[in-house]
């Protein structure tokens, strides 16, 4: 008997009429992967001279036979049931043996990419467009498909599987003897449906992760291996004046960037060393030992997304890696290291150290510390950091002298810190600027200055000077103690 322990008339006749539509598409369905094979792939492996390489043919049919193997017995299952007059008891039970069989779609999943990029090649071969056509021509029934959408149906037929289960479910009562395998036959296949649909994006993300190897220079070897694509577009990077268009790519372990239509990657950042601030508006700032930048979205979903999955590939690549250090390491790392964002120039009209006004004469420059846009005047020191030499403000580097004294004064004992402080250089007075710009001048007429022996005594007081400067750091020797040094020094060289 038919639905005979629901009471509600109406309900019976809705929750008959599901299993009736589950009946009739799951033979539906089966019918068309069989004629797929009879109309497509079996020509197409017949032909002699093949027309179509037989490499090609496999790559598209792969998993599909045992996805018509598995539905073919479920098929059999069902016809089984409904001769017995159990079907619309016990379509729960008839479904549950099919639920183990389900990884089939997804091995048939993870390869819909290559199938889908094959037919696309296919179809701009005229040869073996025509040969396609042909076939789909040749079908008897009256539903001529091409090969393309036989070829989709088992990733579509999933969604079809929660859609009609949950409408069942729904017109089911509690105490309905099937209610409880219904549940369990609907719960599996959605897992399921998420995981195909996920195999999918995934297939397509690889696709393109190749796509984008092939079309860039990437310095770091094969970028495809090891890593996955997260996310890819088109971001406003802001620069020095003005923000400028970049192309942006989110792996699992890097971000890196490029200029549209350039192959050259300018940045690659190690979301082990990263981290991320959200900003004002559409901005969001990115922070790394190799390099610091904002980013300008278009809109507020865009910058939504793009936060969302650099906070959840940051966290993930940090929780995963064994060469994190202790939180005290990584807070003094990430004070000597940690690139600022520059404040863009064509926001400050005057240094923002001395409030000096720039102009011809007085450019902007960059402290590499804190981002800050100062003059010459307001940076003449310096912080090494591996081989080269970088501008720093007087008040970073006044910081860092008070903040990492240990770290200045045993730099050469040490090279667990990958940086040491420069200091000012002092300045020439006017007499020895002019004394040397008159040195230059007879040394290129070829006549020795009248002022050698005051020039000789001019470089060794500055070399004196240099090495009483340089003593005085390393014994912490106070800017009035020098000057008294000096002072005796000249007196001395003078009688």
């Amino acid at each position: 008997m038919r639905c005979s322990t629901i009471a509600d008339p109406k309900e019976s006749a809705h929750r008959t009429h599901i299993v009736d539509e589950i009946y009739a598409t799951e033979e539906s369905y089966v019918n068309s992967l069989e004629q797929c094979i009879t109309s497509y792939q079996q020509p197409l492996m017949n032909d002699n001279p093949p027309i179509i390489d037989g490499r090609d043919v496999m790559t598209m049919f792969l998993h599909f036979h045992e996805i018509i193997a598995v539905n073919s017995m479920l098929m059999e299952k069902l016809k089984e049931f409904k001769k017995r007059g159990t079907l619309y008891t016990n379509t729960g039970g008839a479904f549950i043996k099919f639920v183990p069989f389900l990884k089939s779609y997804t091995q048939y999943a993870t390869n819909q990419d290559n199938c889908l990029q094959v037919l696309k090649r296919l179809d701009h071969d005229p040869r073996c467009a025509k040969r396609l056509e042909e076939l789909r021509t040749n079908i008897k029934t009256t539903n001529q498909l091409d090969l393309r959408s036989y070829l989709i149906m088992p990733v579509q037929r999933l969604p079809r599987y929660v859609l009609l289960f949950t409408d069942l479910i729904k017109h089911t009562p509690e105490k309905f003897p099937d209610y409880s395998r219904l549940l369990k036959v609907s719960s599996e296949i959605q897992k399921v449906t998420v995981l195909v649909n996920q195999c999918i994006v995934q297939g397509e993300k690889l696709r393109k992760l190749v796509e984008i190897s092939n079309t860039i220079d990437f310095p770091g070897g094969d970028l495809t291996v090891g890593r996955k694509l997260i996310r890819d577009g088109i971001l406003n990077k802001q620069c020095r004046k003005a923000p400028k268009p970049r192309y942006f790519v989110l792996c699992t372990d890097i971000l890196f960037y490029t200029r549209p239509k350039k192959r050259e990657v300018n940045v690659i950042v190690k979301l082990i060393e990263a981290d991320l601030r959200d900003g004002d508006s559409l901005r969001f700032d990115i922070f790394s030992p190799e390099k610091s930048f904002s980013i300008i979205a278009a809109n507020e979903q865009e910058k939504s997304d793009w936060v969302k999955d650099l906070k959840d590939a940051i966290d993930q690549c940090k929780s995963n890696s064994v060469l994190l250090k202790t939180p005290r390491d990584r807070k003094m790392e990430h004070k000597l290291v940690m690139r600022p964002v520059f404040v863009p120039d064509d926001q400050v009209k005057e240094c923002m150290s001395c409030k000096k006004e720039f102009g011809v004469v007085r450019r902007k420059h960059h402290c590499r510390f804190c981002g800050s846009c100062i003059c010459s005047d307001c940076s003449r020191n310096k912080v090494k950091n591996g081989n080269s030499y970088e501008r720093t403000c007087d008040i970073c580097f006044k910081r860092m002298c008070a903040e990492n004294k240990d770290i200045i004064s045993t730099q050469e004992e040490s090279d667990s810190v990958g940086s040491e402080v420069s200091p000012r250089s002092p300045r020439m007075s006017k007499s020895e600027k002019k004394d040397k710009q008159d040195k230059k001048k007879d040394k290129k007429k070829g006549k020795k200055s009248d002022s050698d022996d005051n020039n000789d005594n001019s470089q060794q007081t500055k070399v004196v000077s240099s090495i009483i400067t340089s003593t005085s750091q390393e014994n912490n020797t106070s800017p009035q103690s020098v000057k008294s040094l000096k002072a005796m020094w000249e007196a001395q060289a003078t009688q």
